[in-house]
């Protein structure tokens, strides 16, 4: 099976640069993986490298136009749509949904949290497999 991984995101951010009140979030930062791990109902999880799950190296997530933008390890980009966008006390939890999509033709979904204190937990999950993320990233 193809790696279906679209992207991946970490986030090391700074209280200053995480500020609690959801008006003064930052409108962009840029994200990169530290740890990928691919899991199945069959093999379970096991930790993989970028080029294994074609993971970008860096990832822009930008707030205001509600998009993620990433160049993958094999040299193409792409983007995905944040469908939802919630900020609660501790964390800013994102989420998007692909119908379809040249590497995943059945869809897939991702999900986003990224804490005050900015450690990121990333799935990206597809039919029968999910992809684990967790990583560093720095307001812009």
């Amino acid at each position: 099976m193809k790696p279906i991984f679209i992207f991946a995101a970490g986030l090391v951010l700074t209280a200053s640069a995480f500020p609690v009140s959801a008006d003064e979030l930052p409108k962009e930062l840029i994200c990169a993986p530290v740890e990928i791990s691919r899991c199945n109902s069959e093999e379970g999880c096991a930790k993989v490298s970028r080029s294994a799950a074609n993971a970008p190296t860096f990832i822009k997530v930008d707030l205001d136009d509600k998009k993620v933008a990433f160049r993958r390890f094999d040299g193409t980009y792409g983007f995905q749509v944040i469908d939802g966008q919630v900020r609660t006390e501790k964390q800013l939890l994102l989420n998007g949904i692909v119908k379809s999509s040249e590497r995943s033709p059945d869809g897939y979904a991702w999900s986003m949290s990224i804490s005050n204190e900015g450690r990121m937990a990333l799935s990206v999950s597809a039919l029968e497999i999910v992809y684990a993320v967790n990583g560093n990233c720095e307001a812009l």
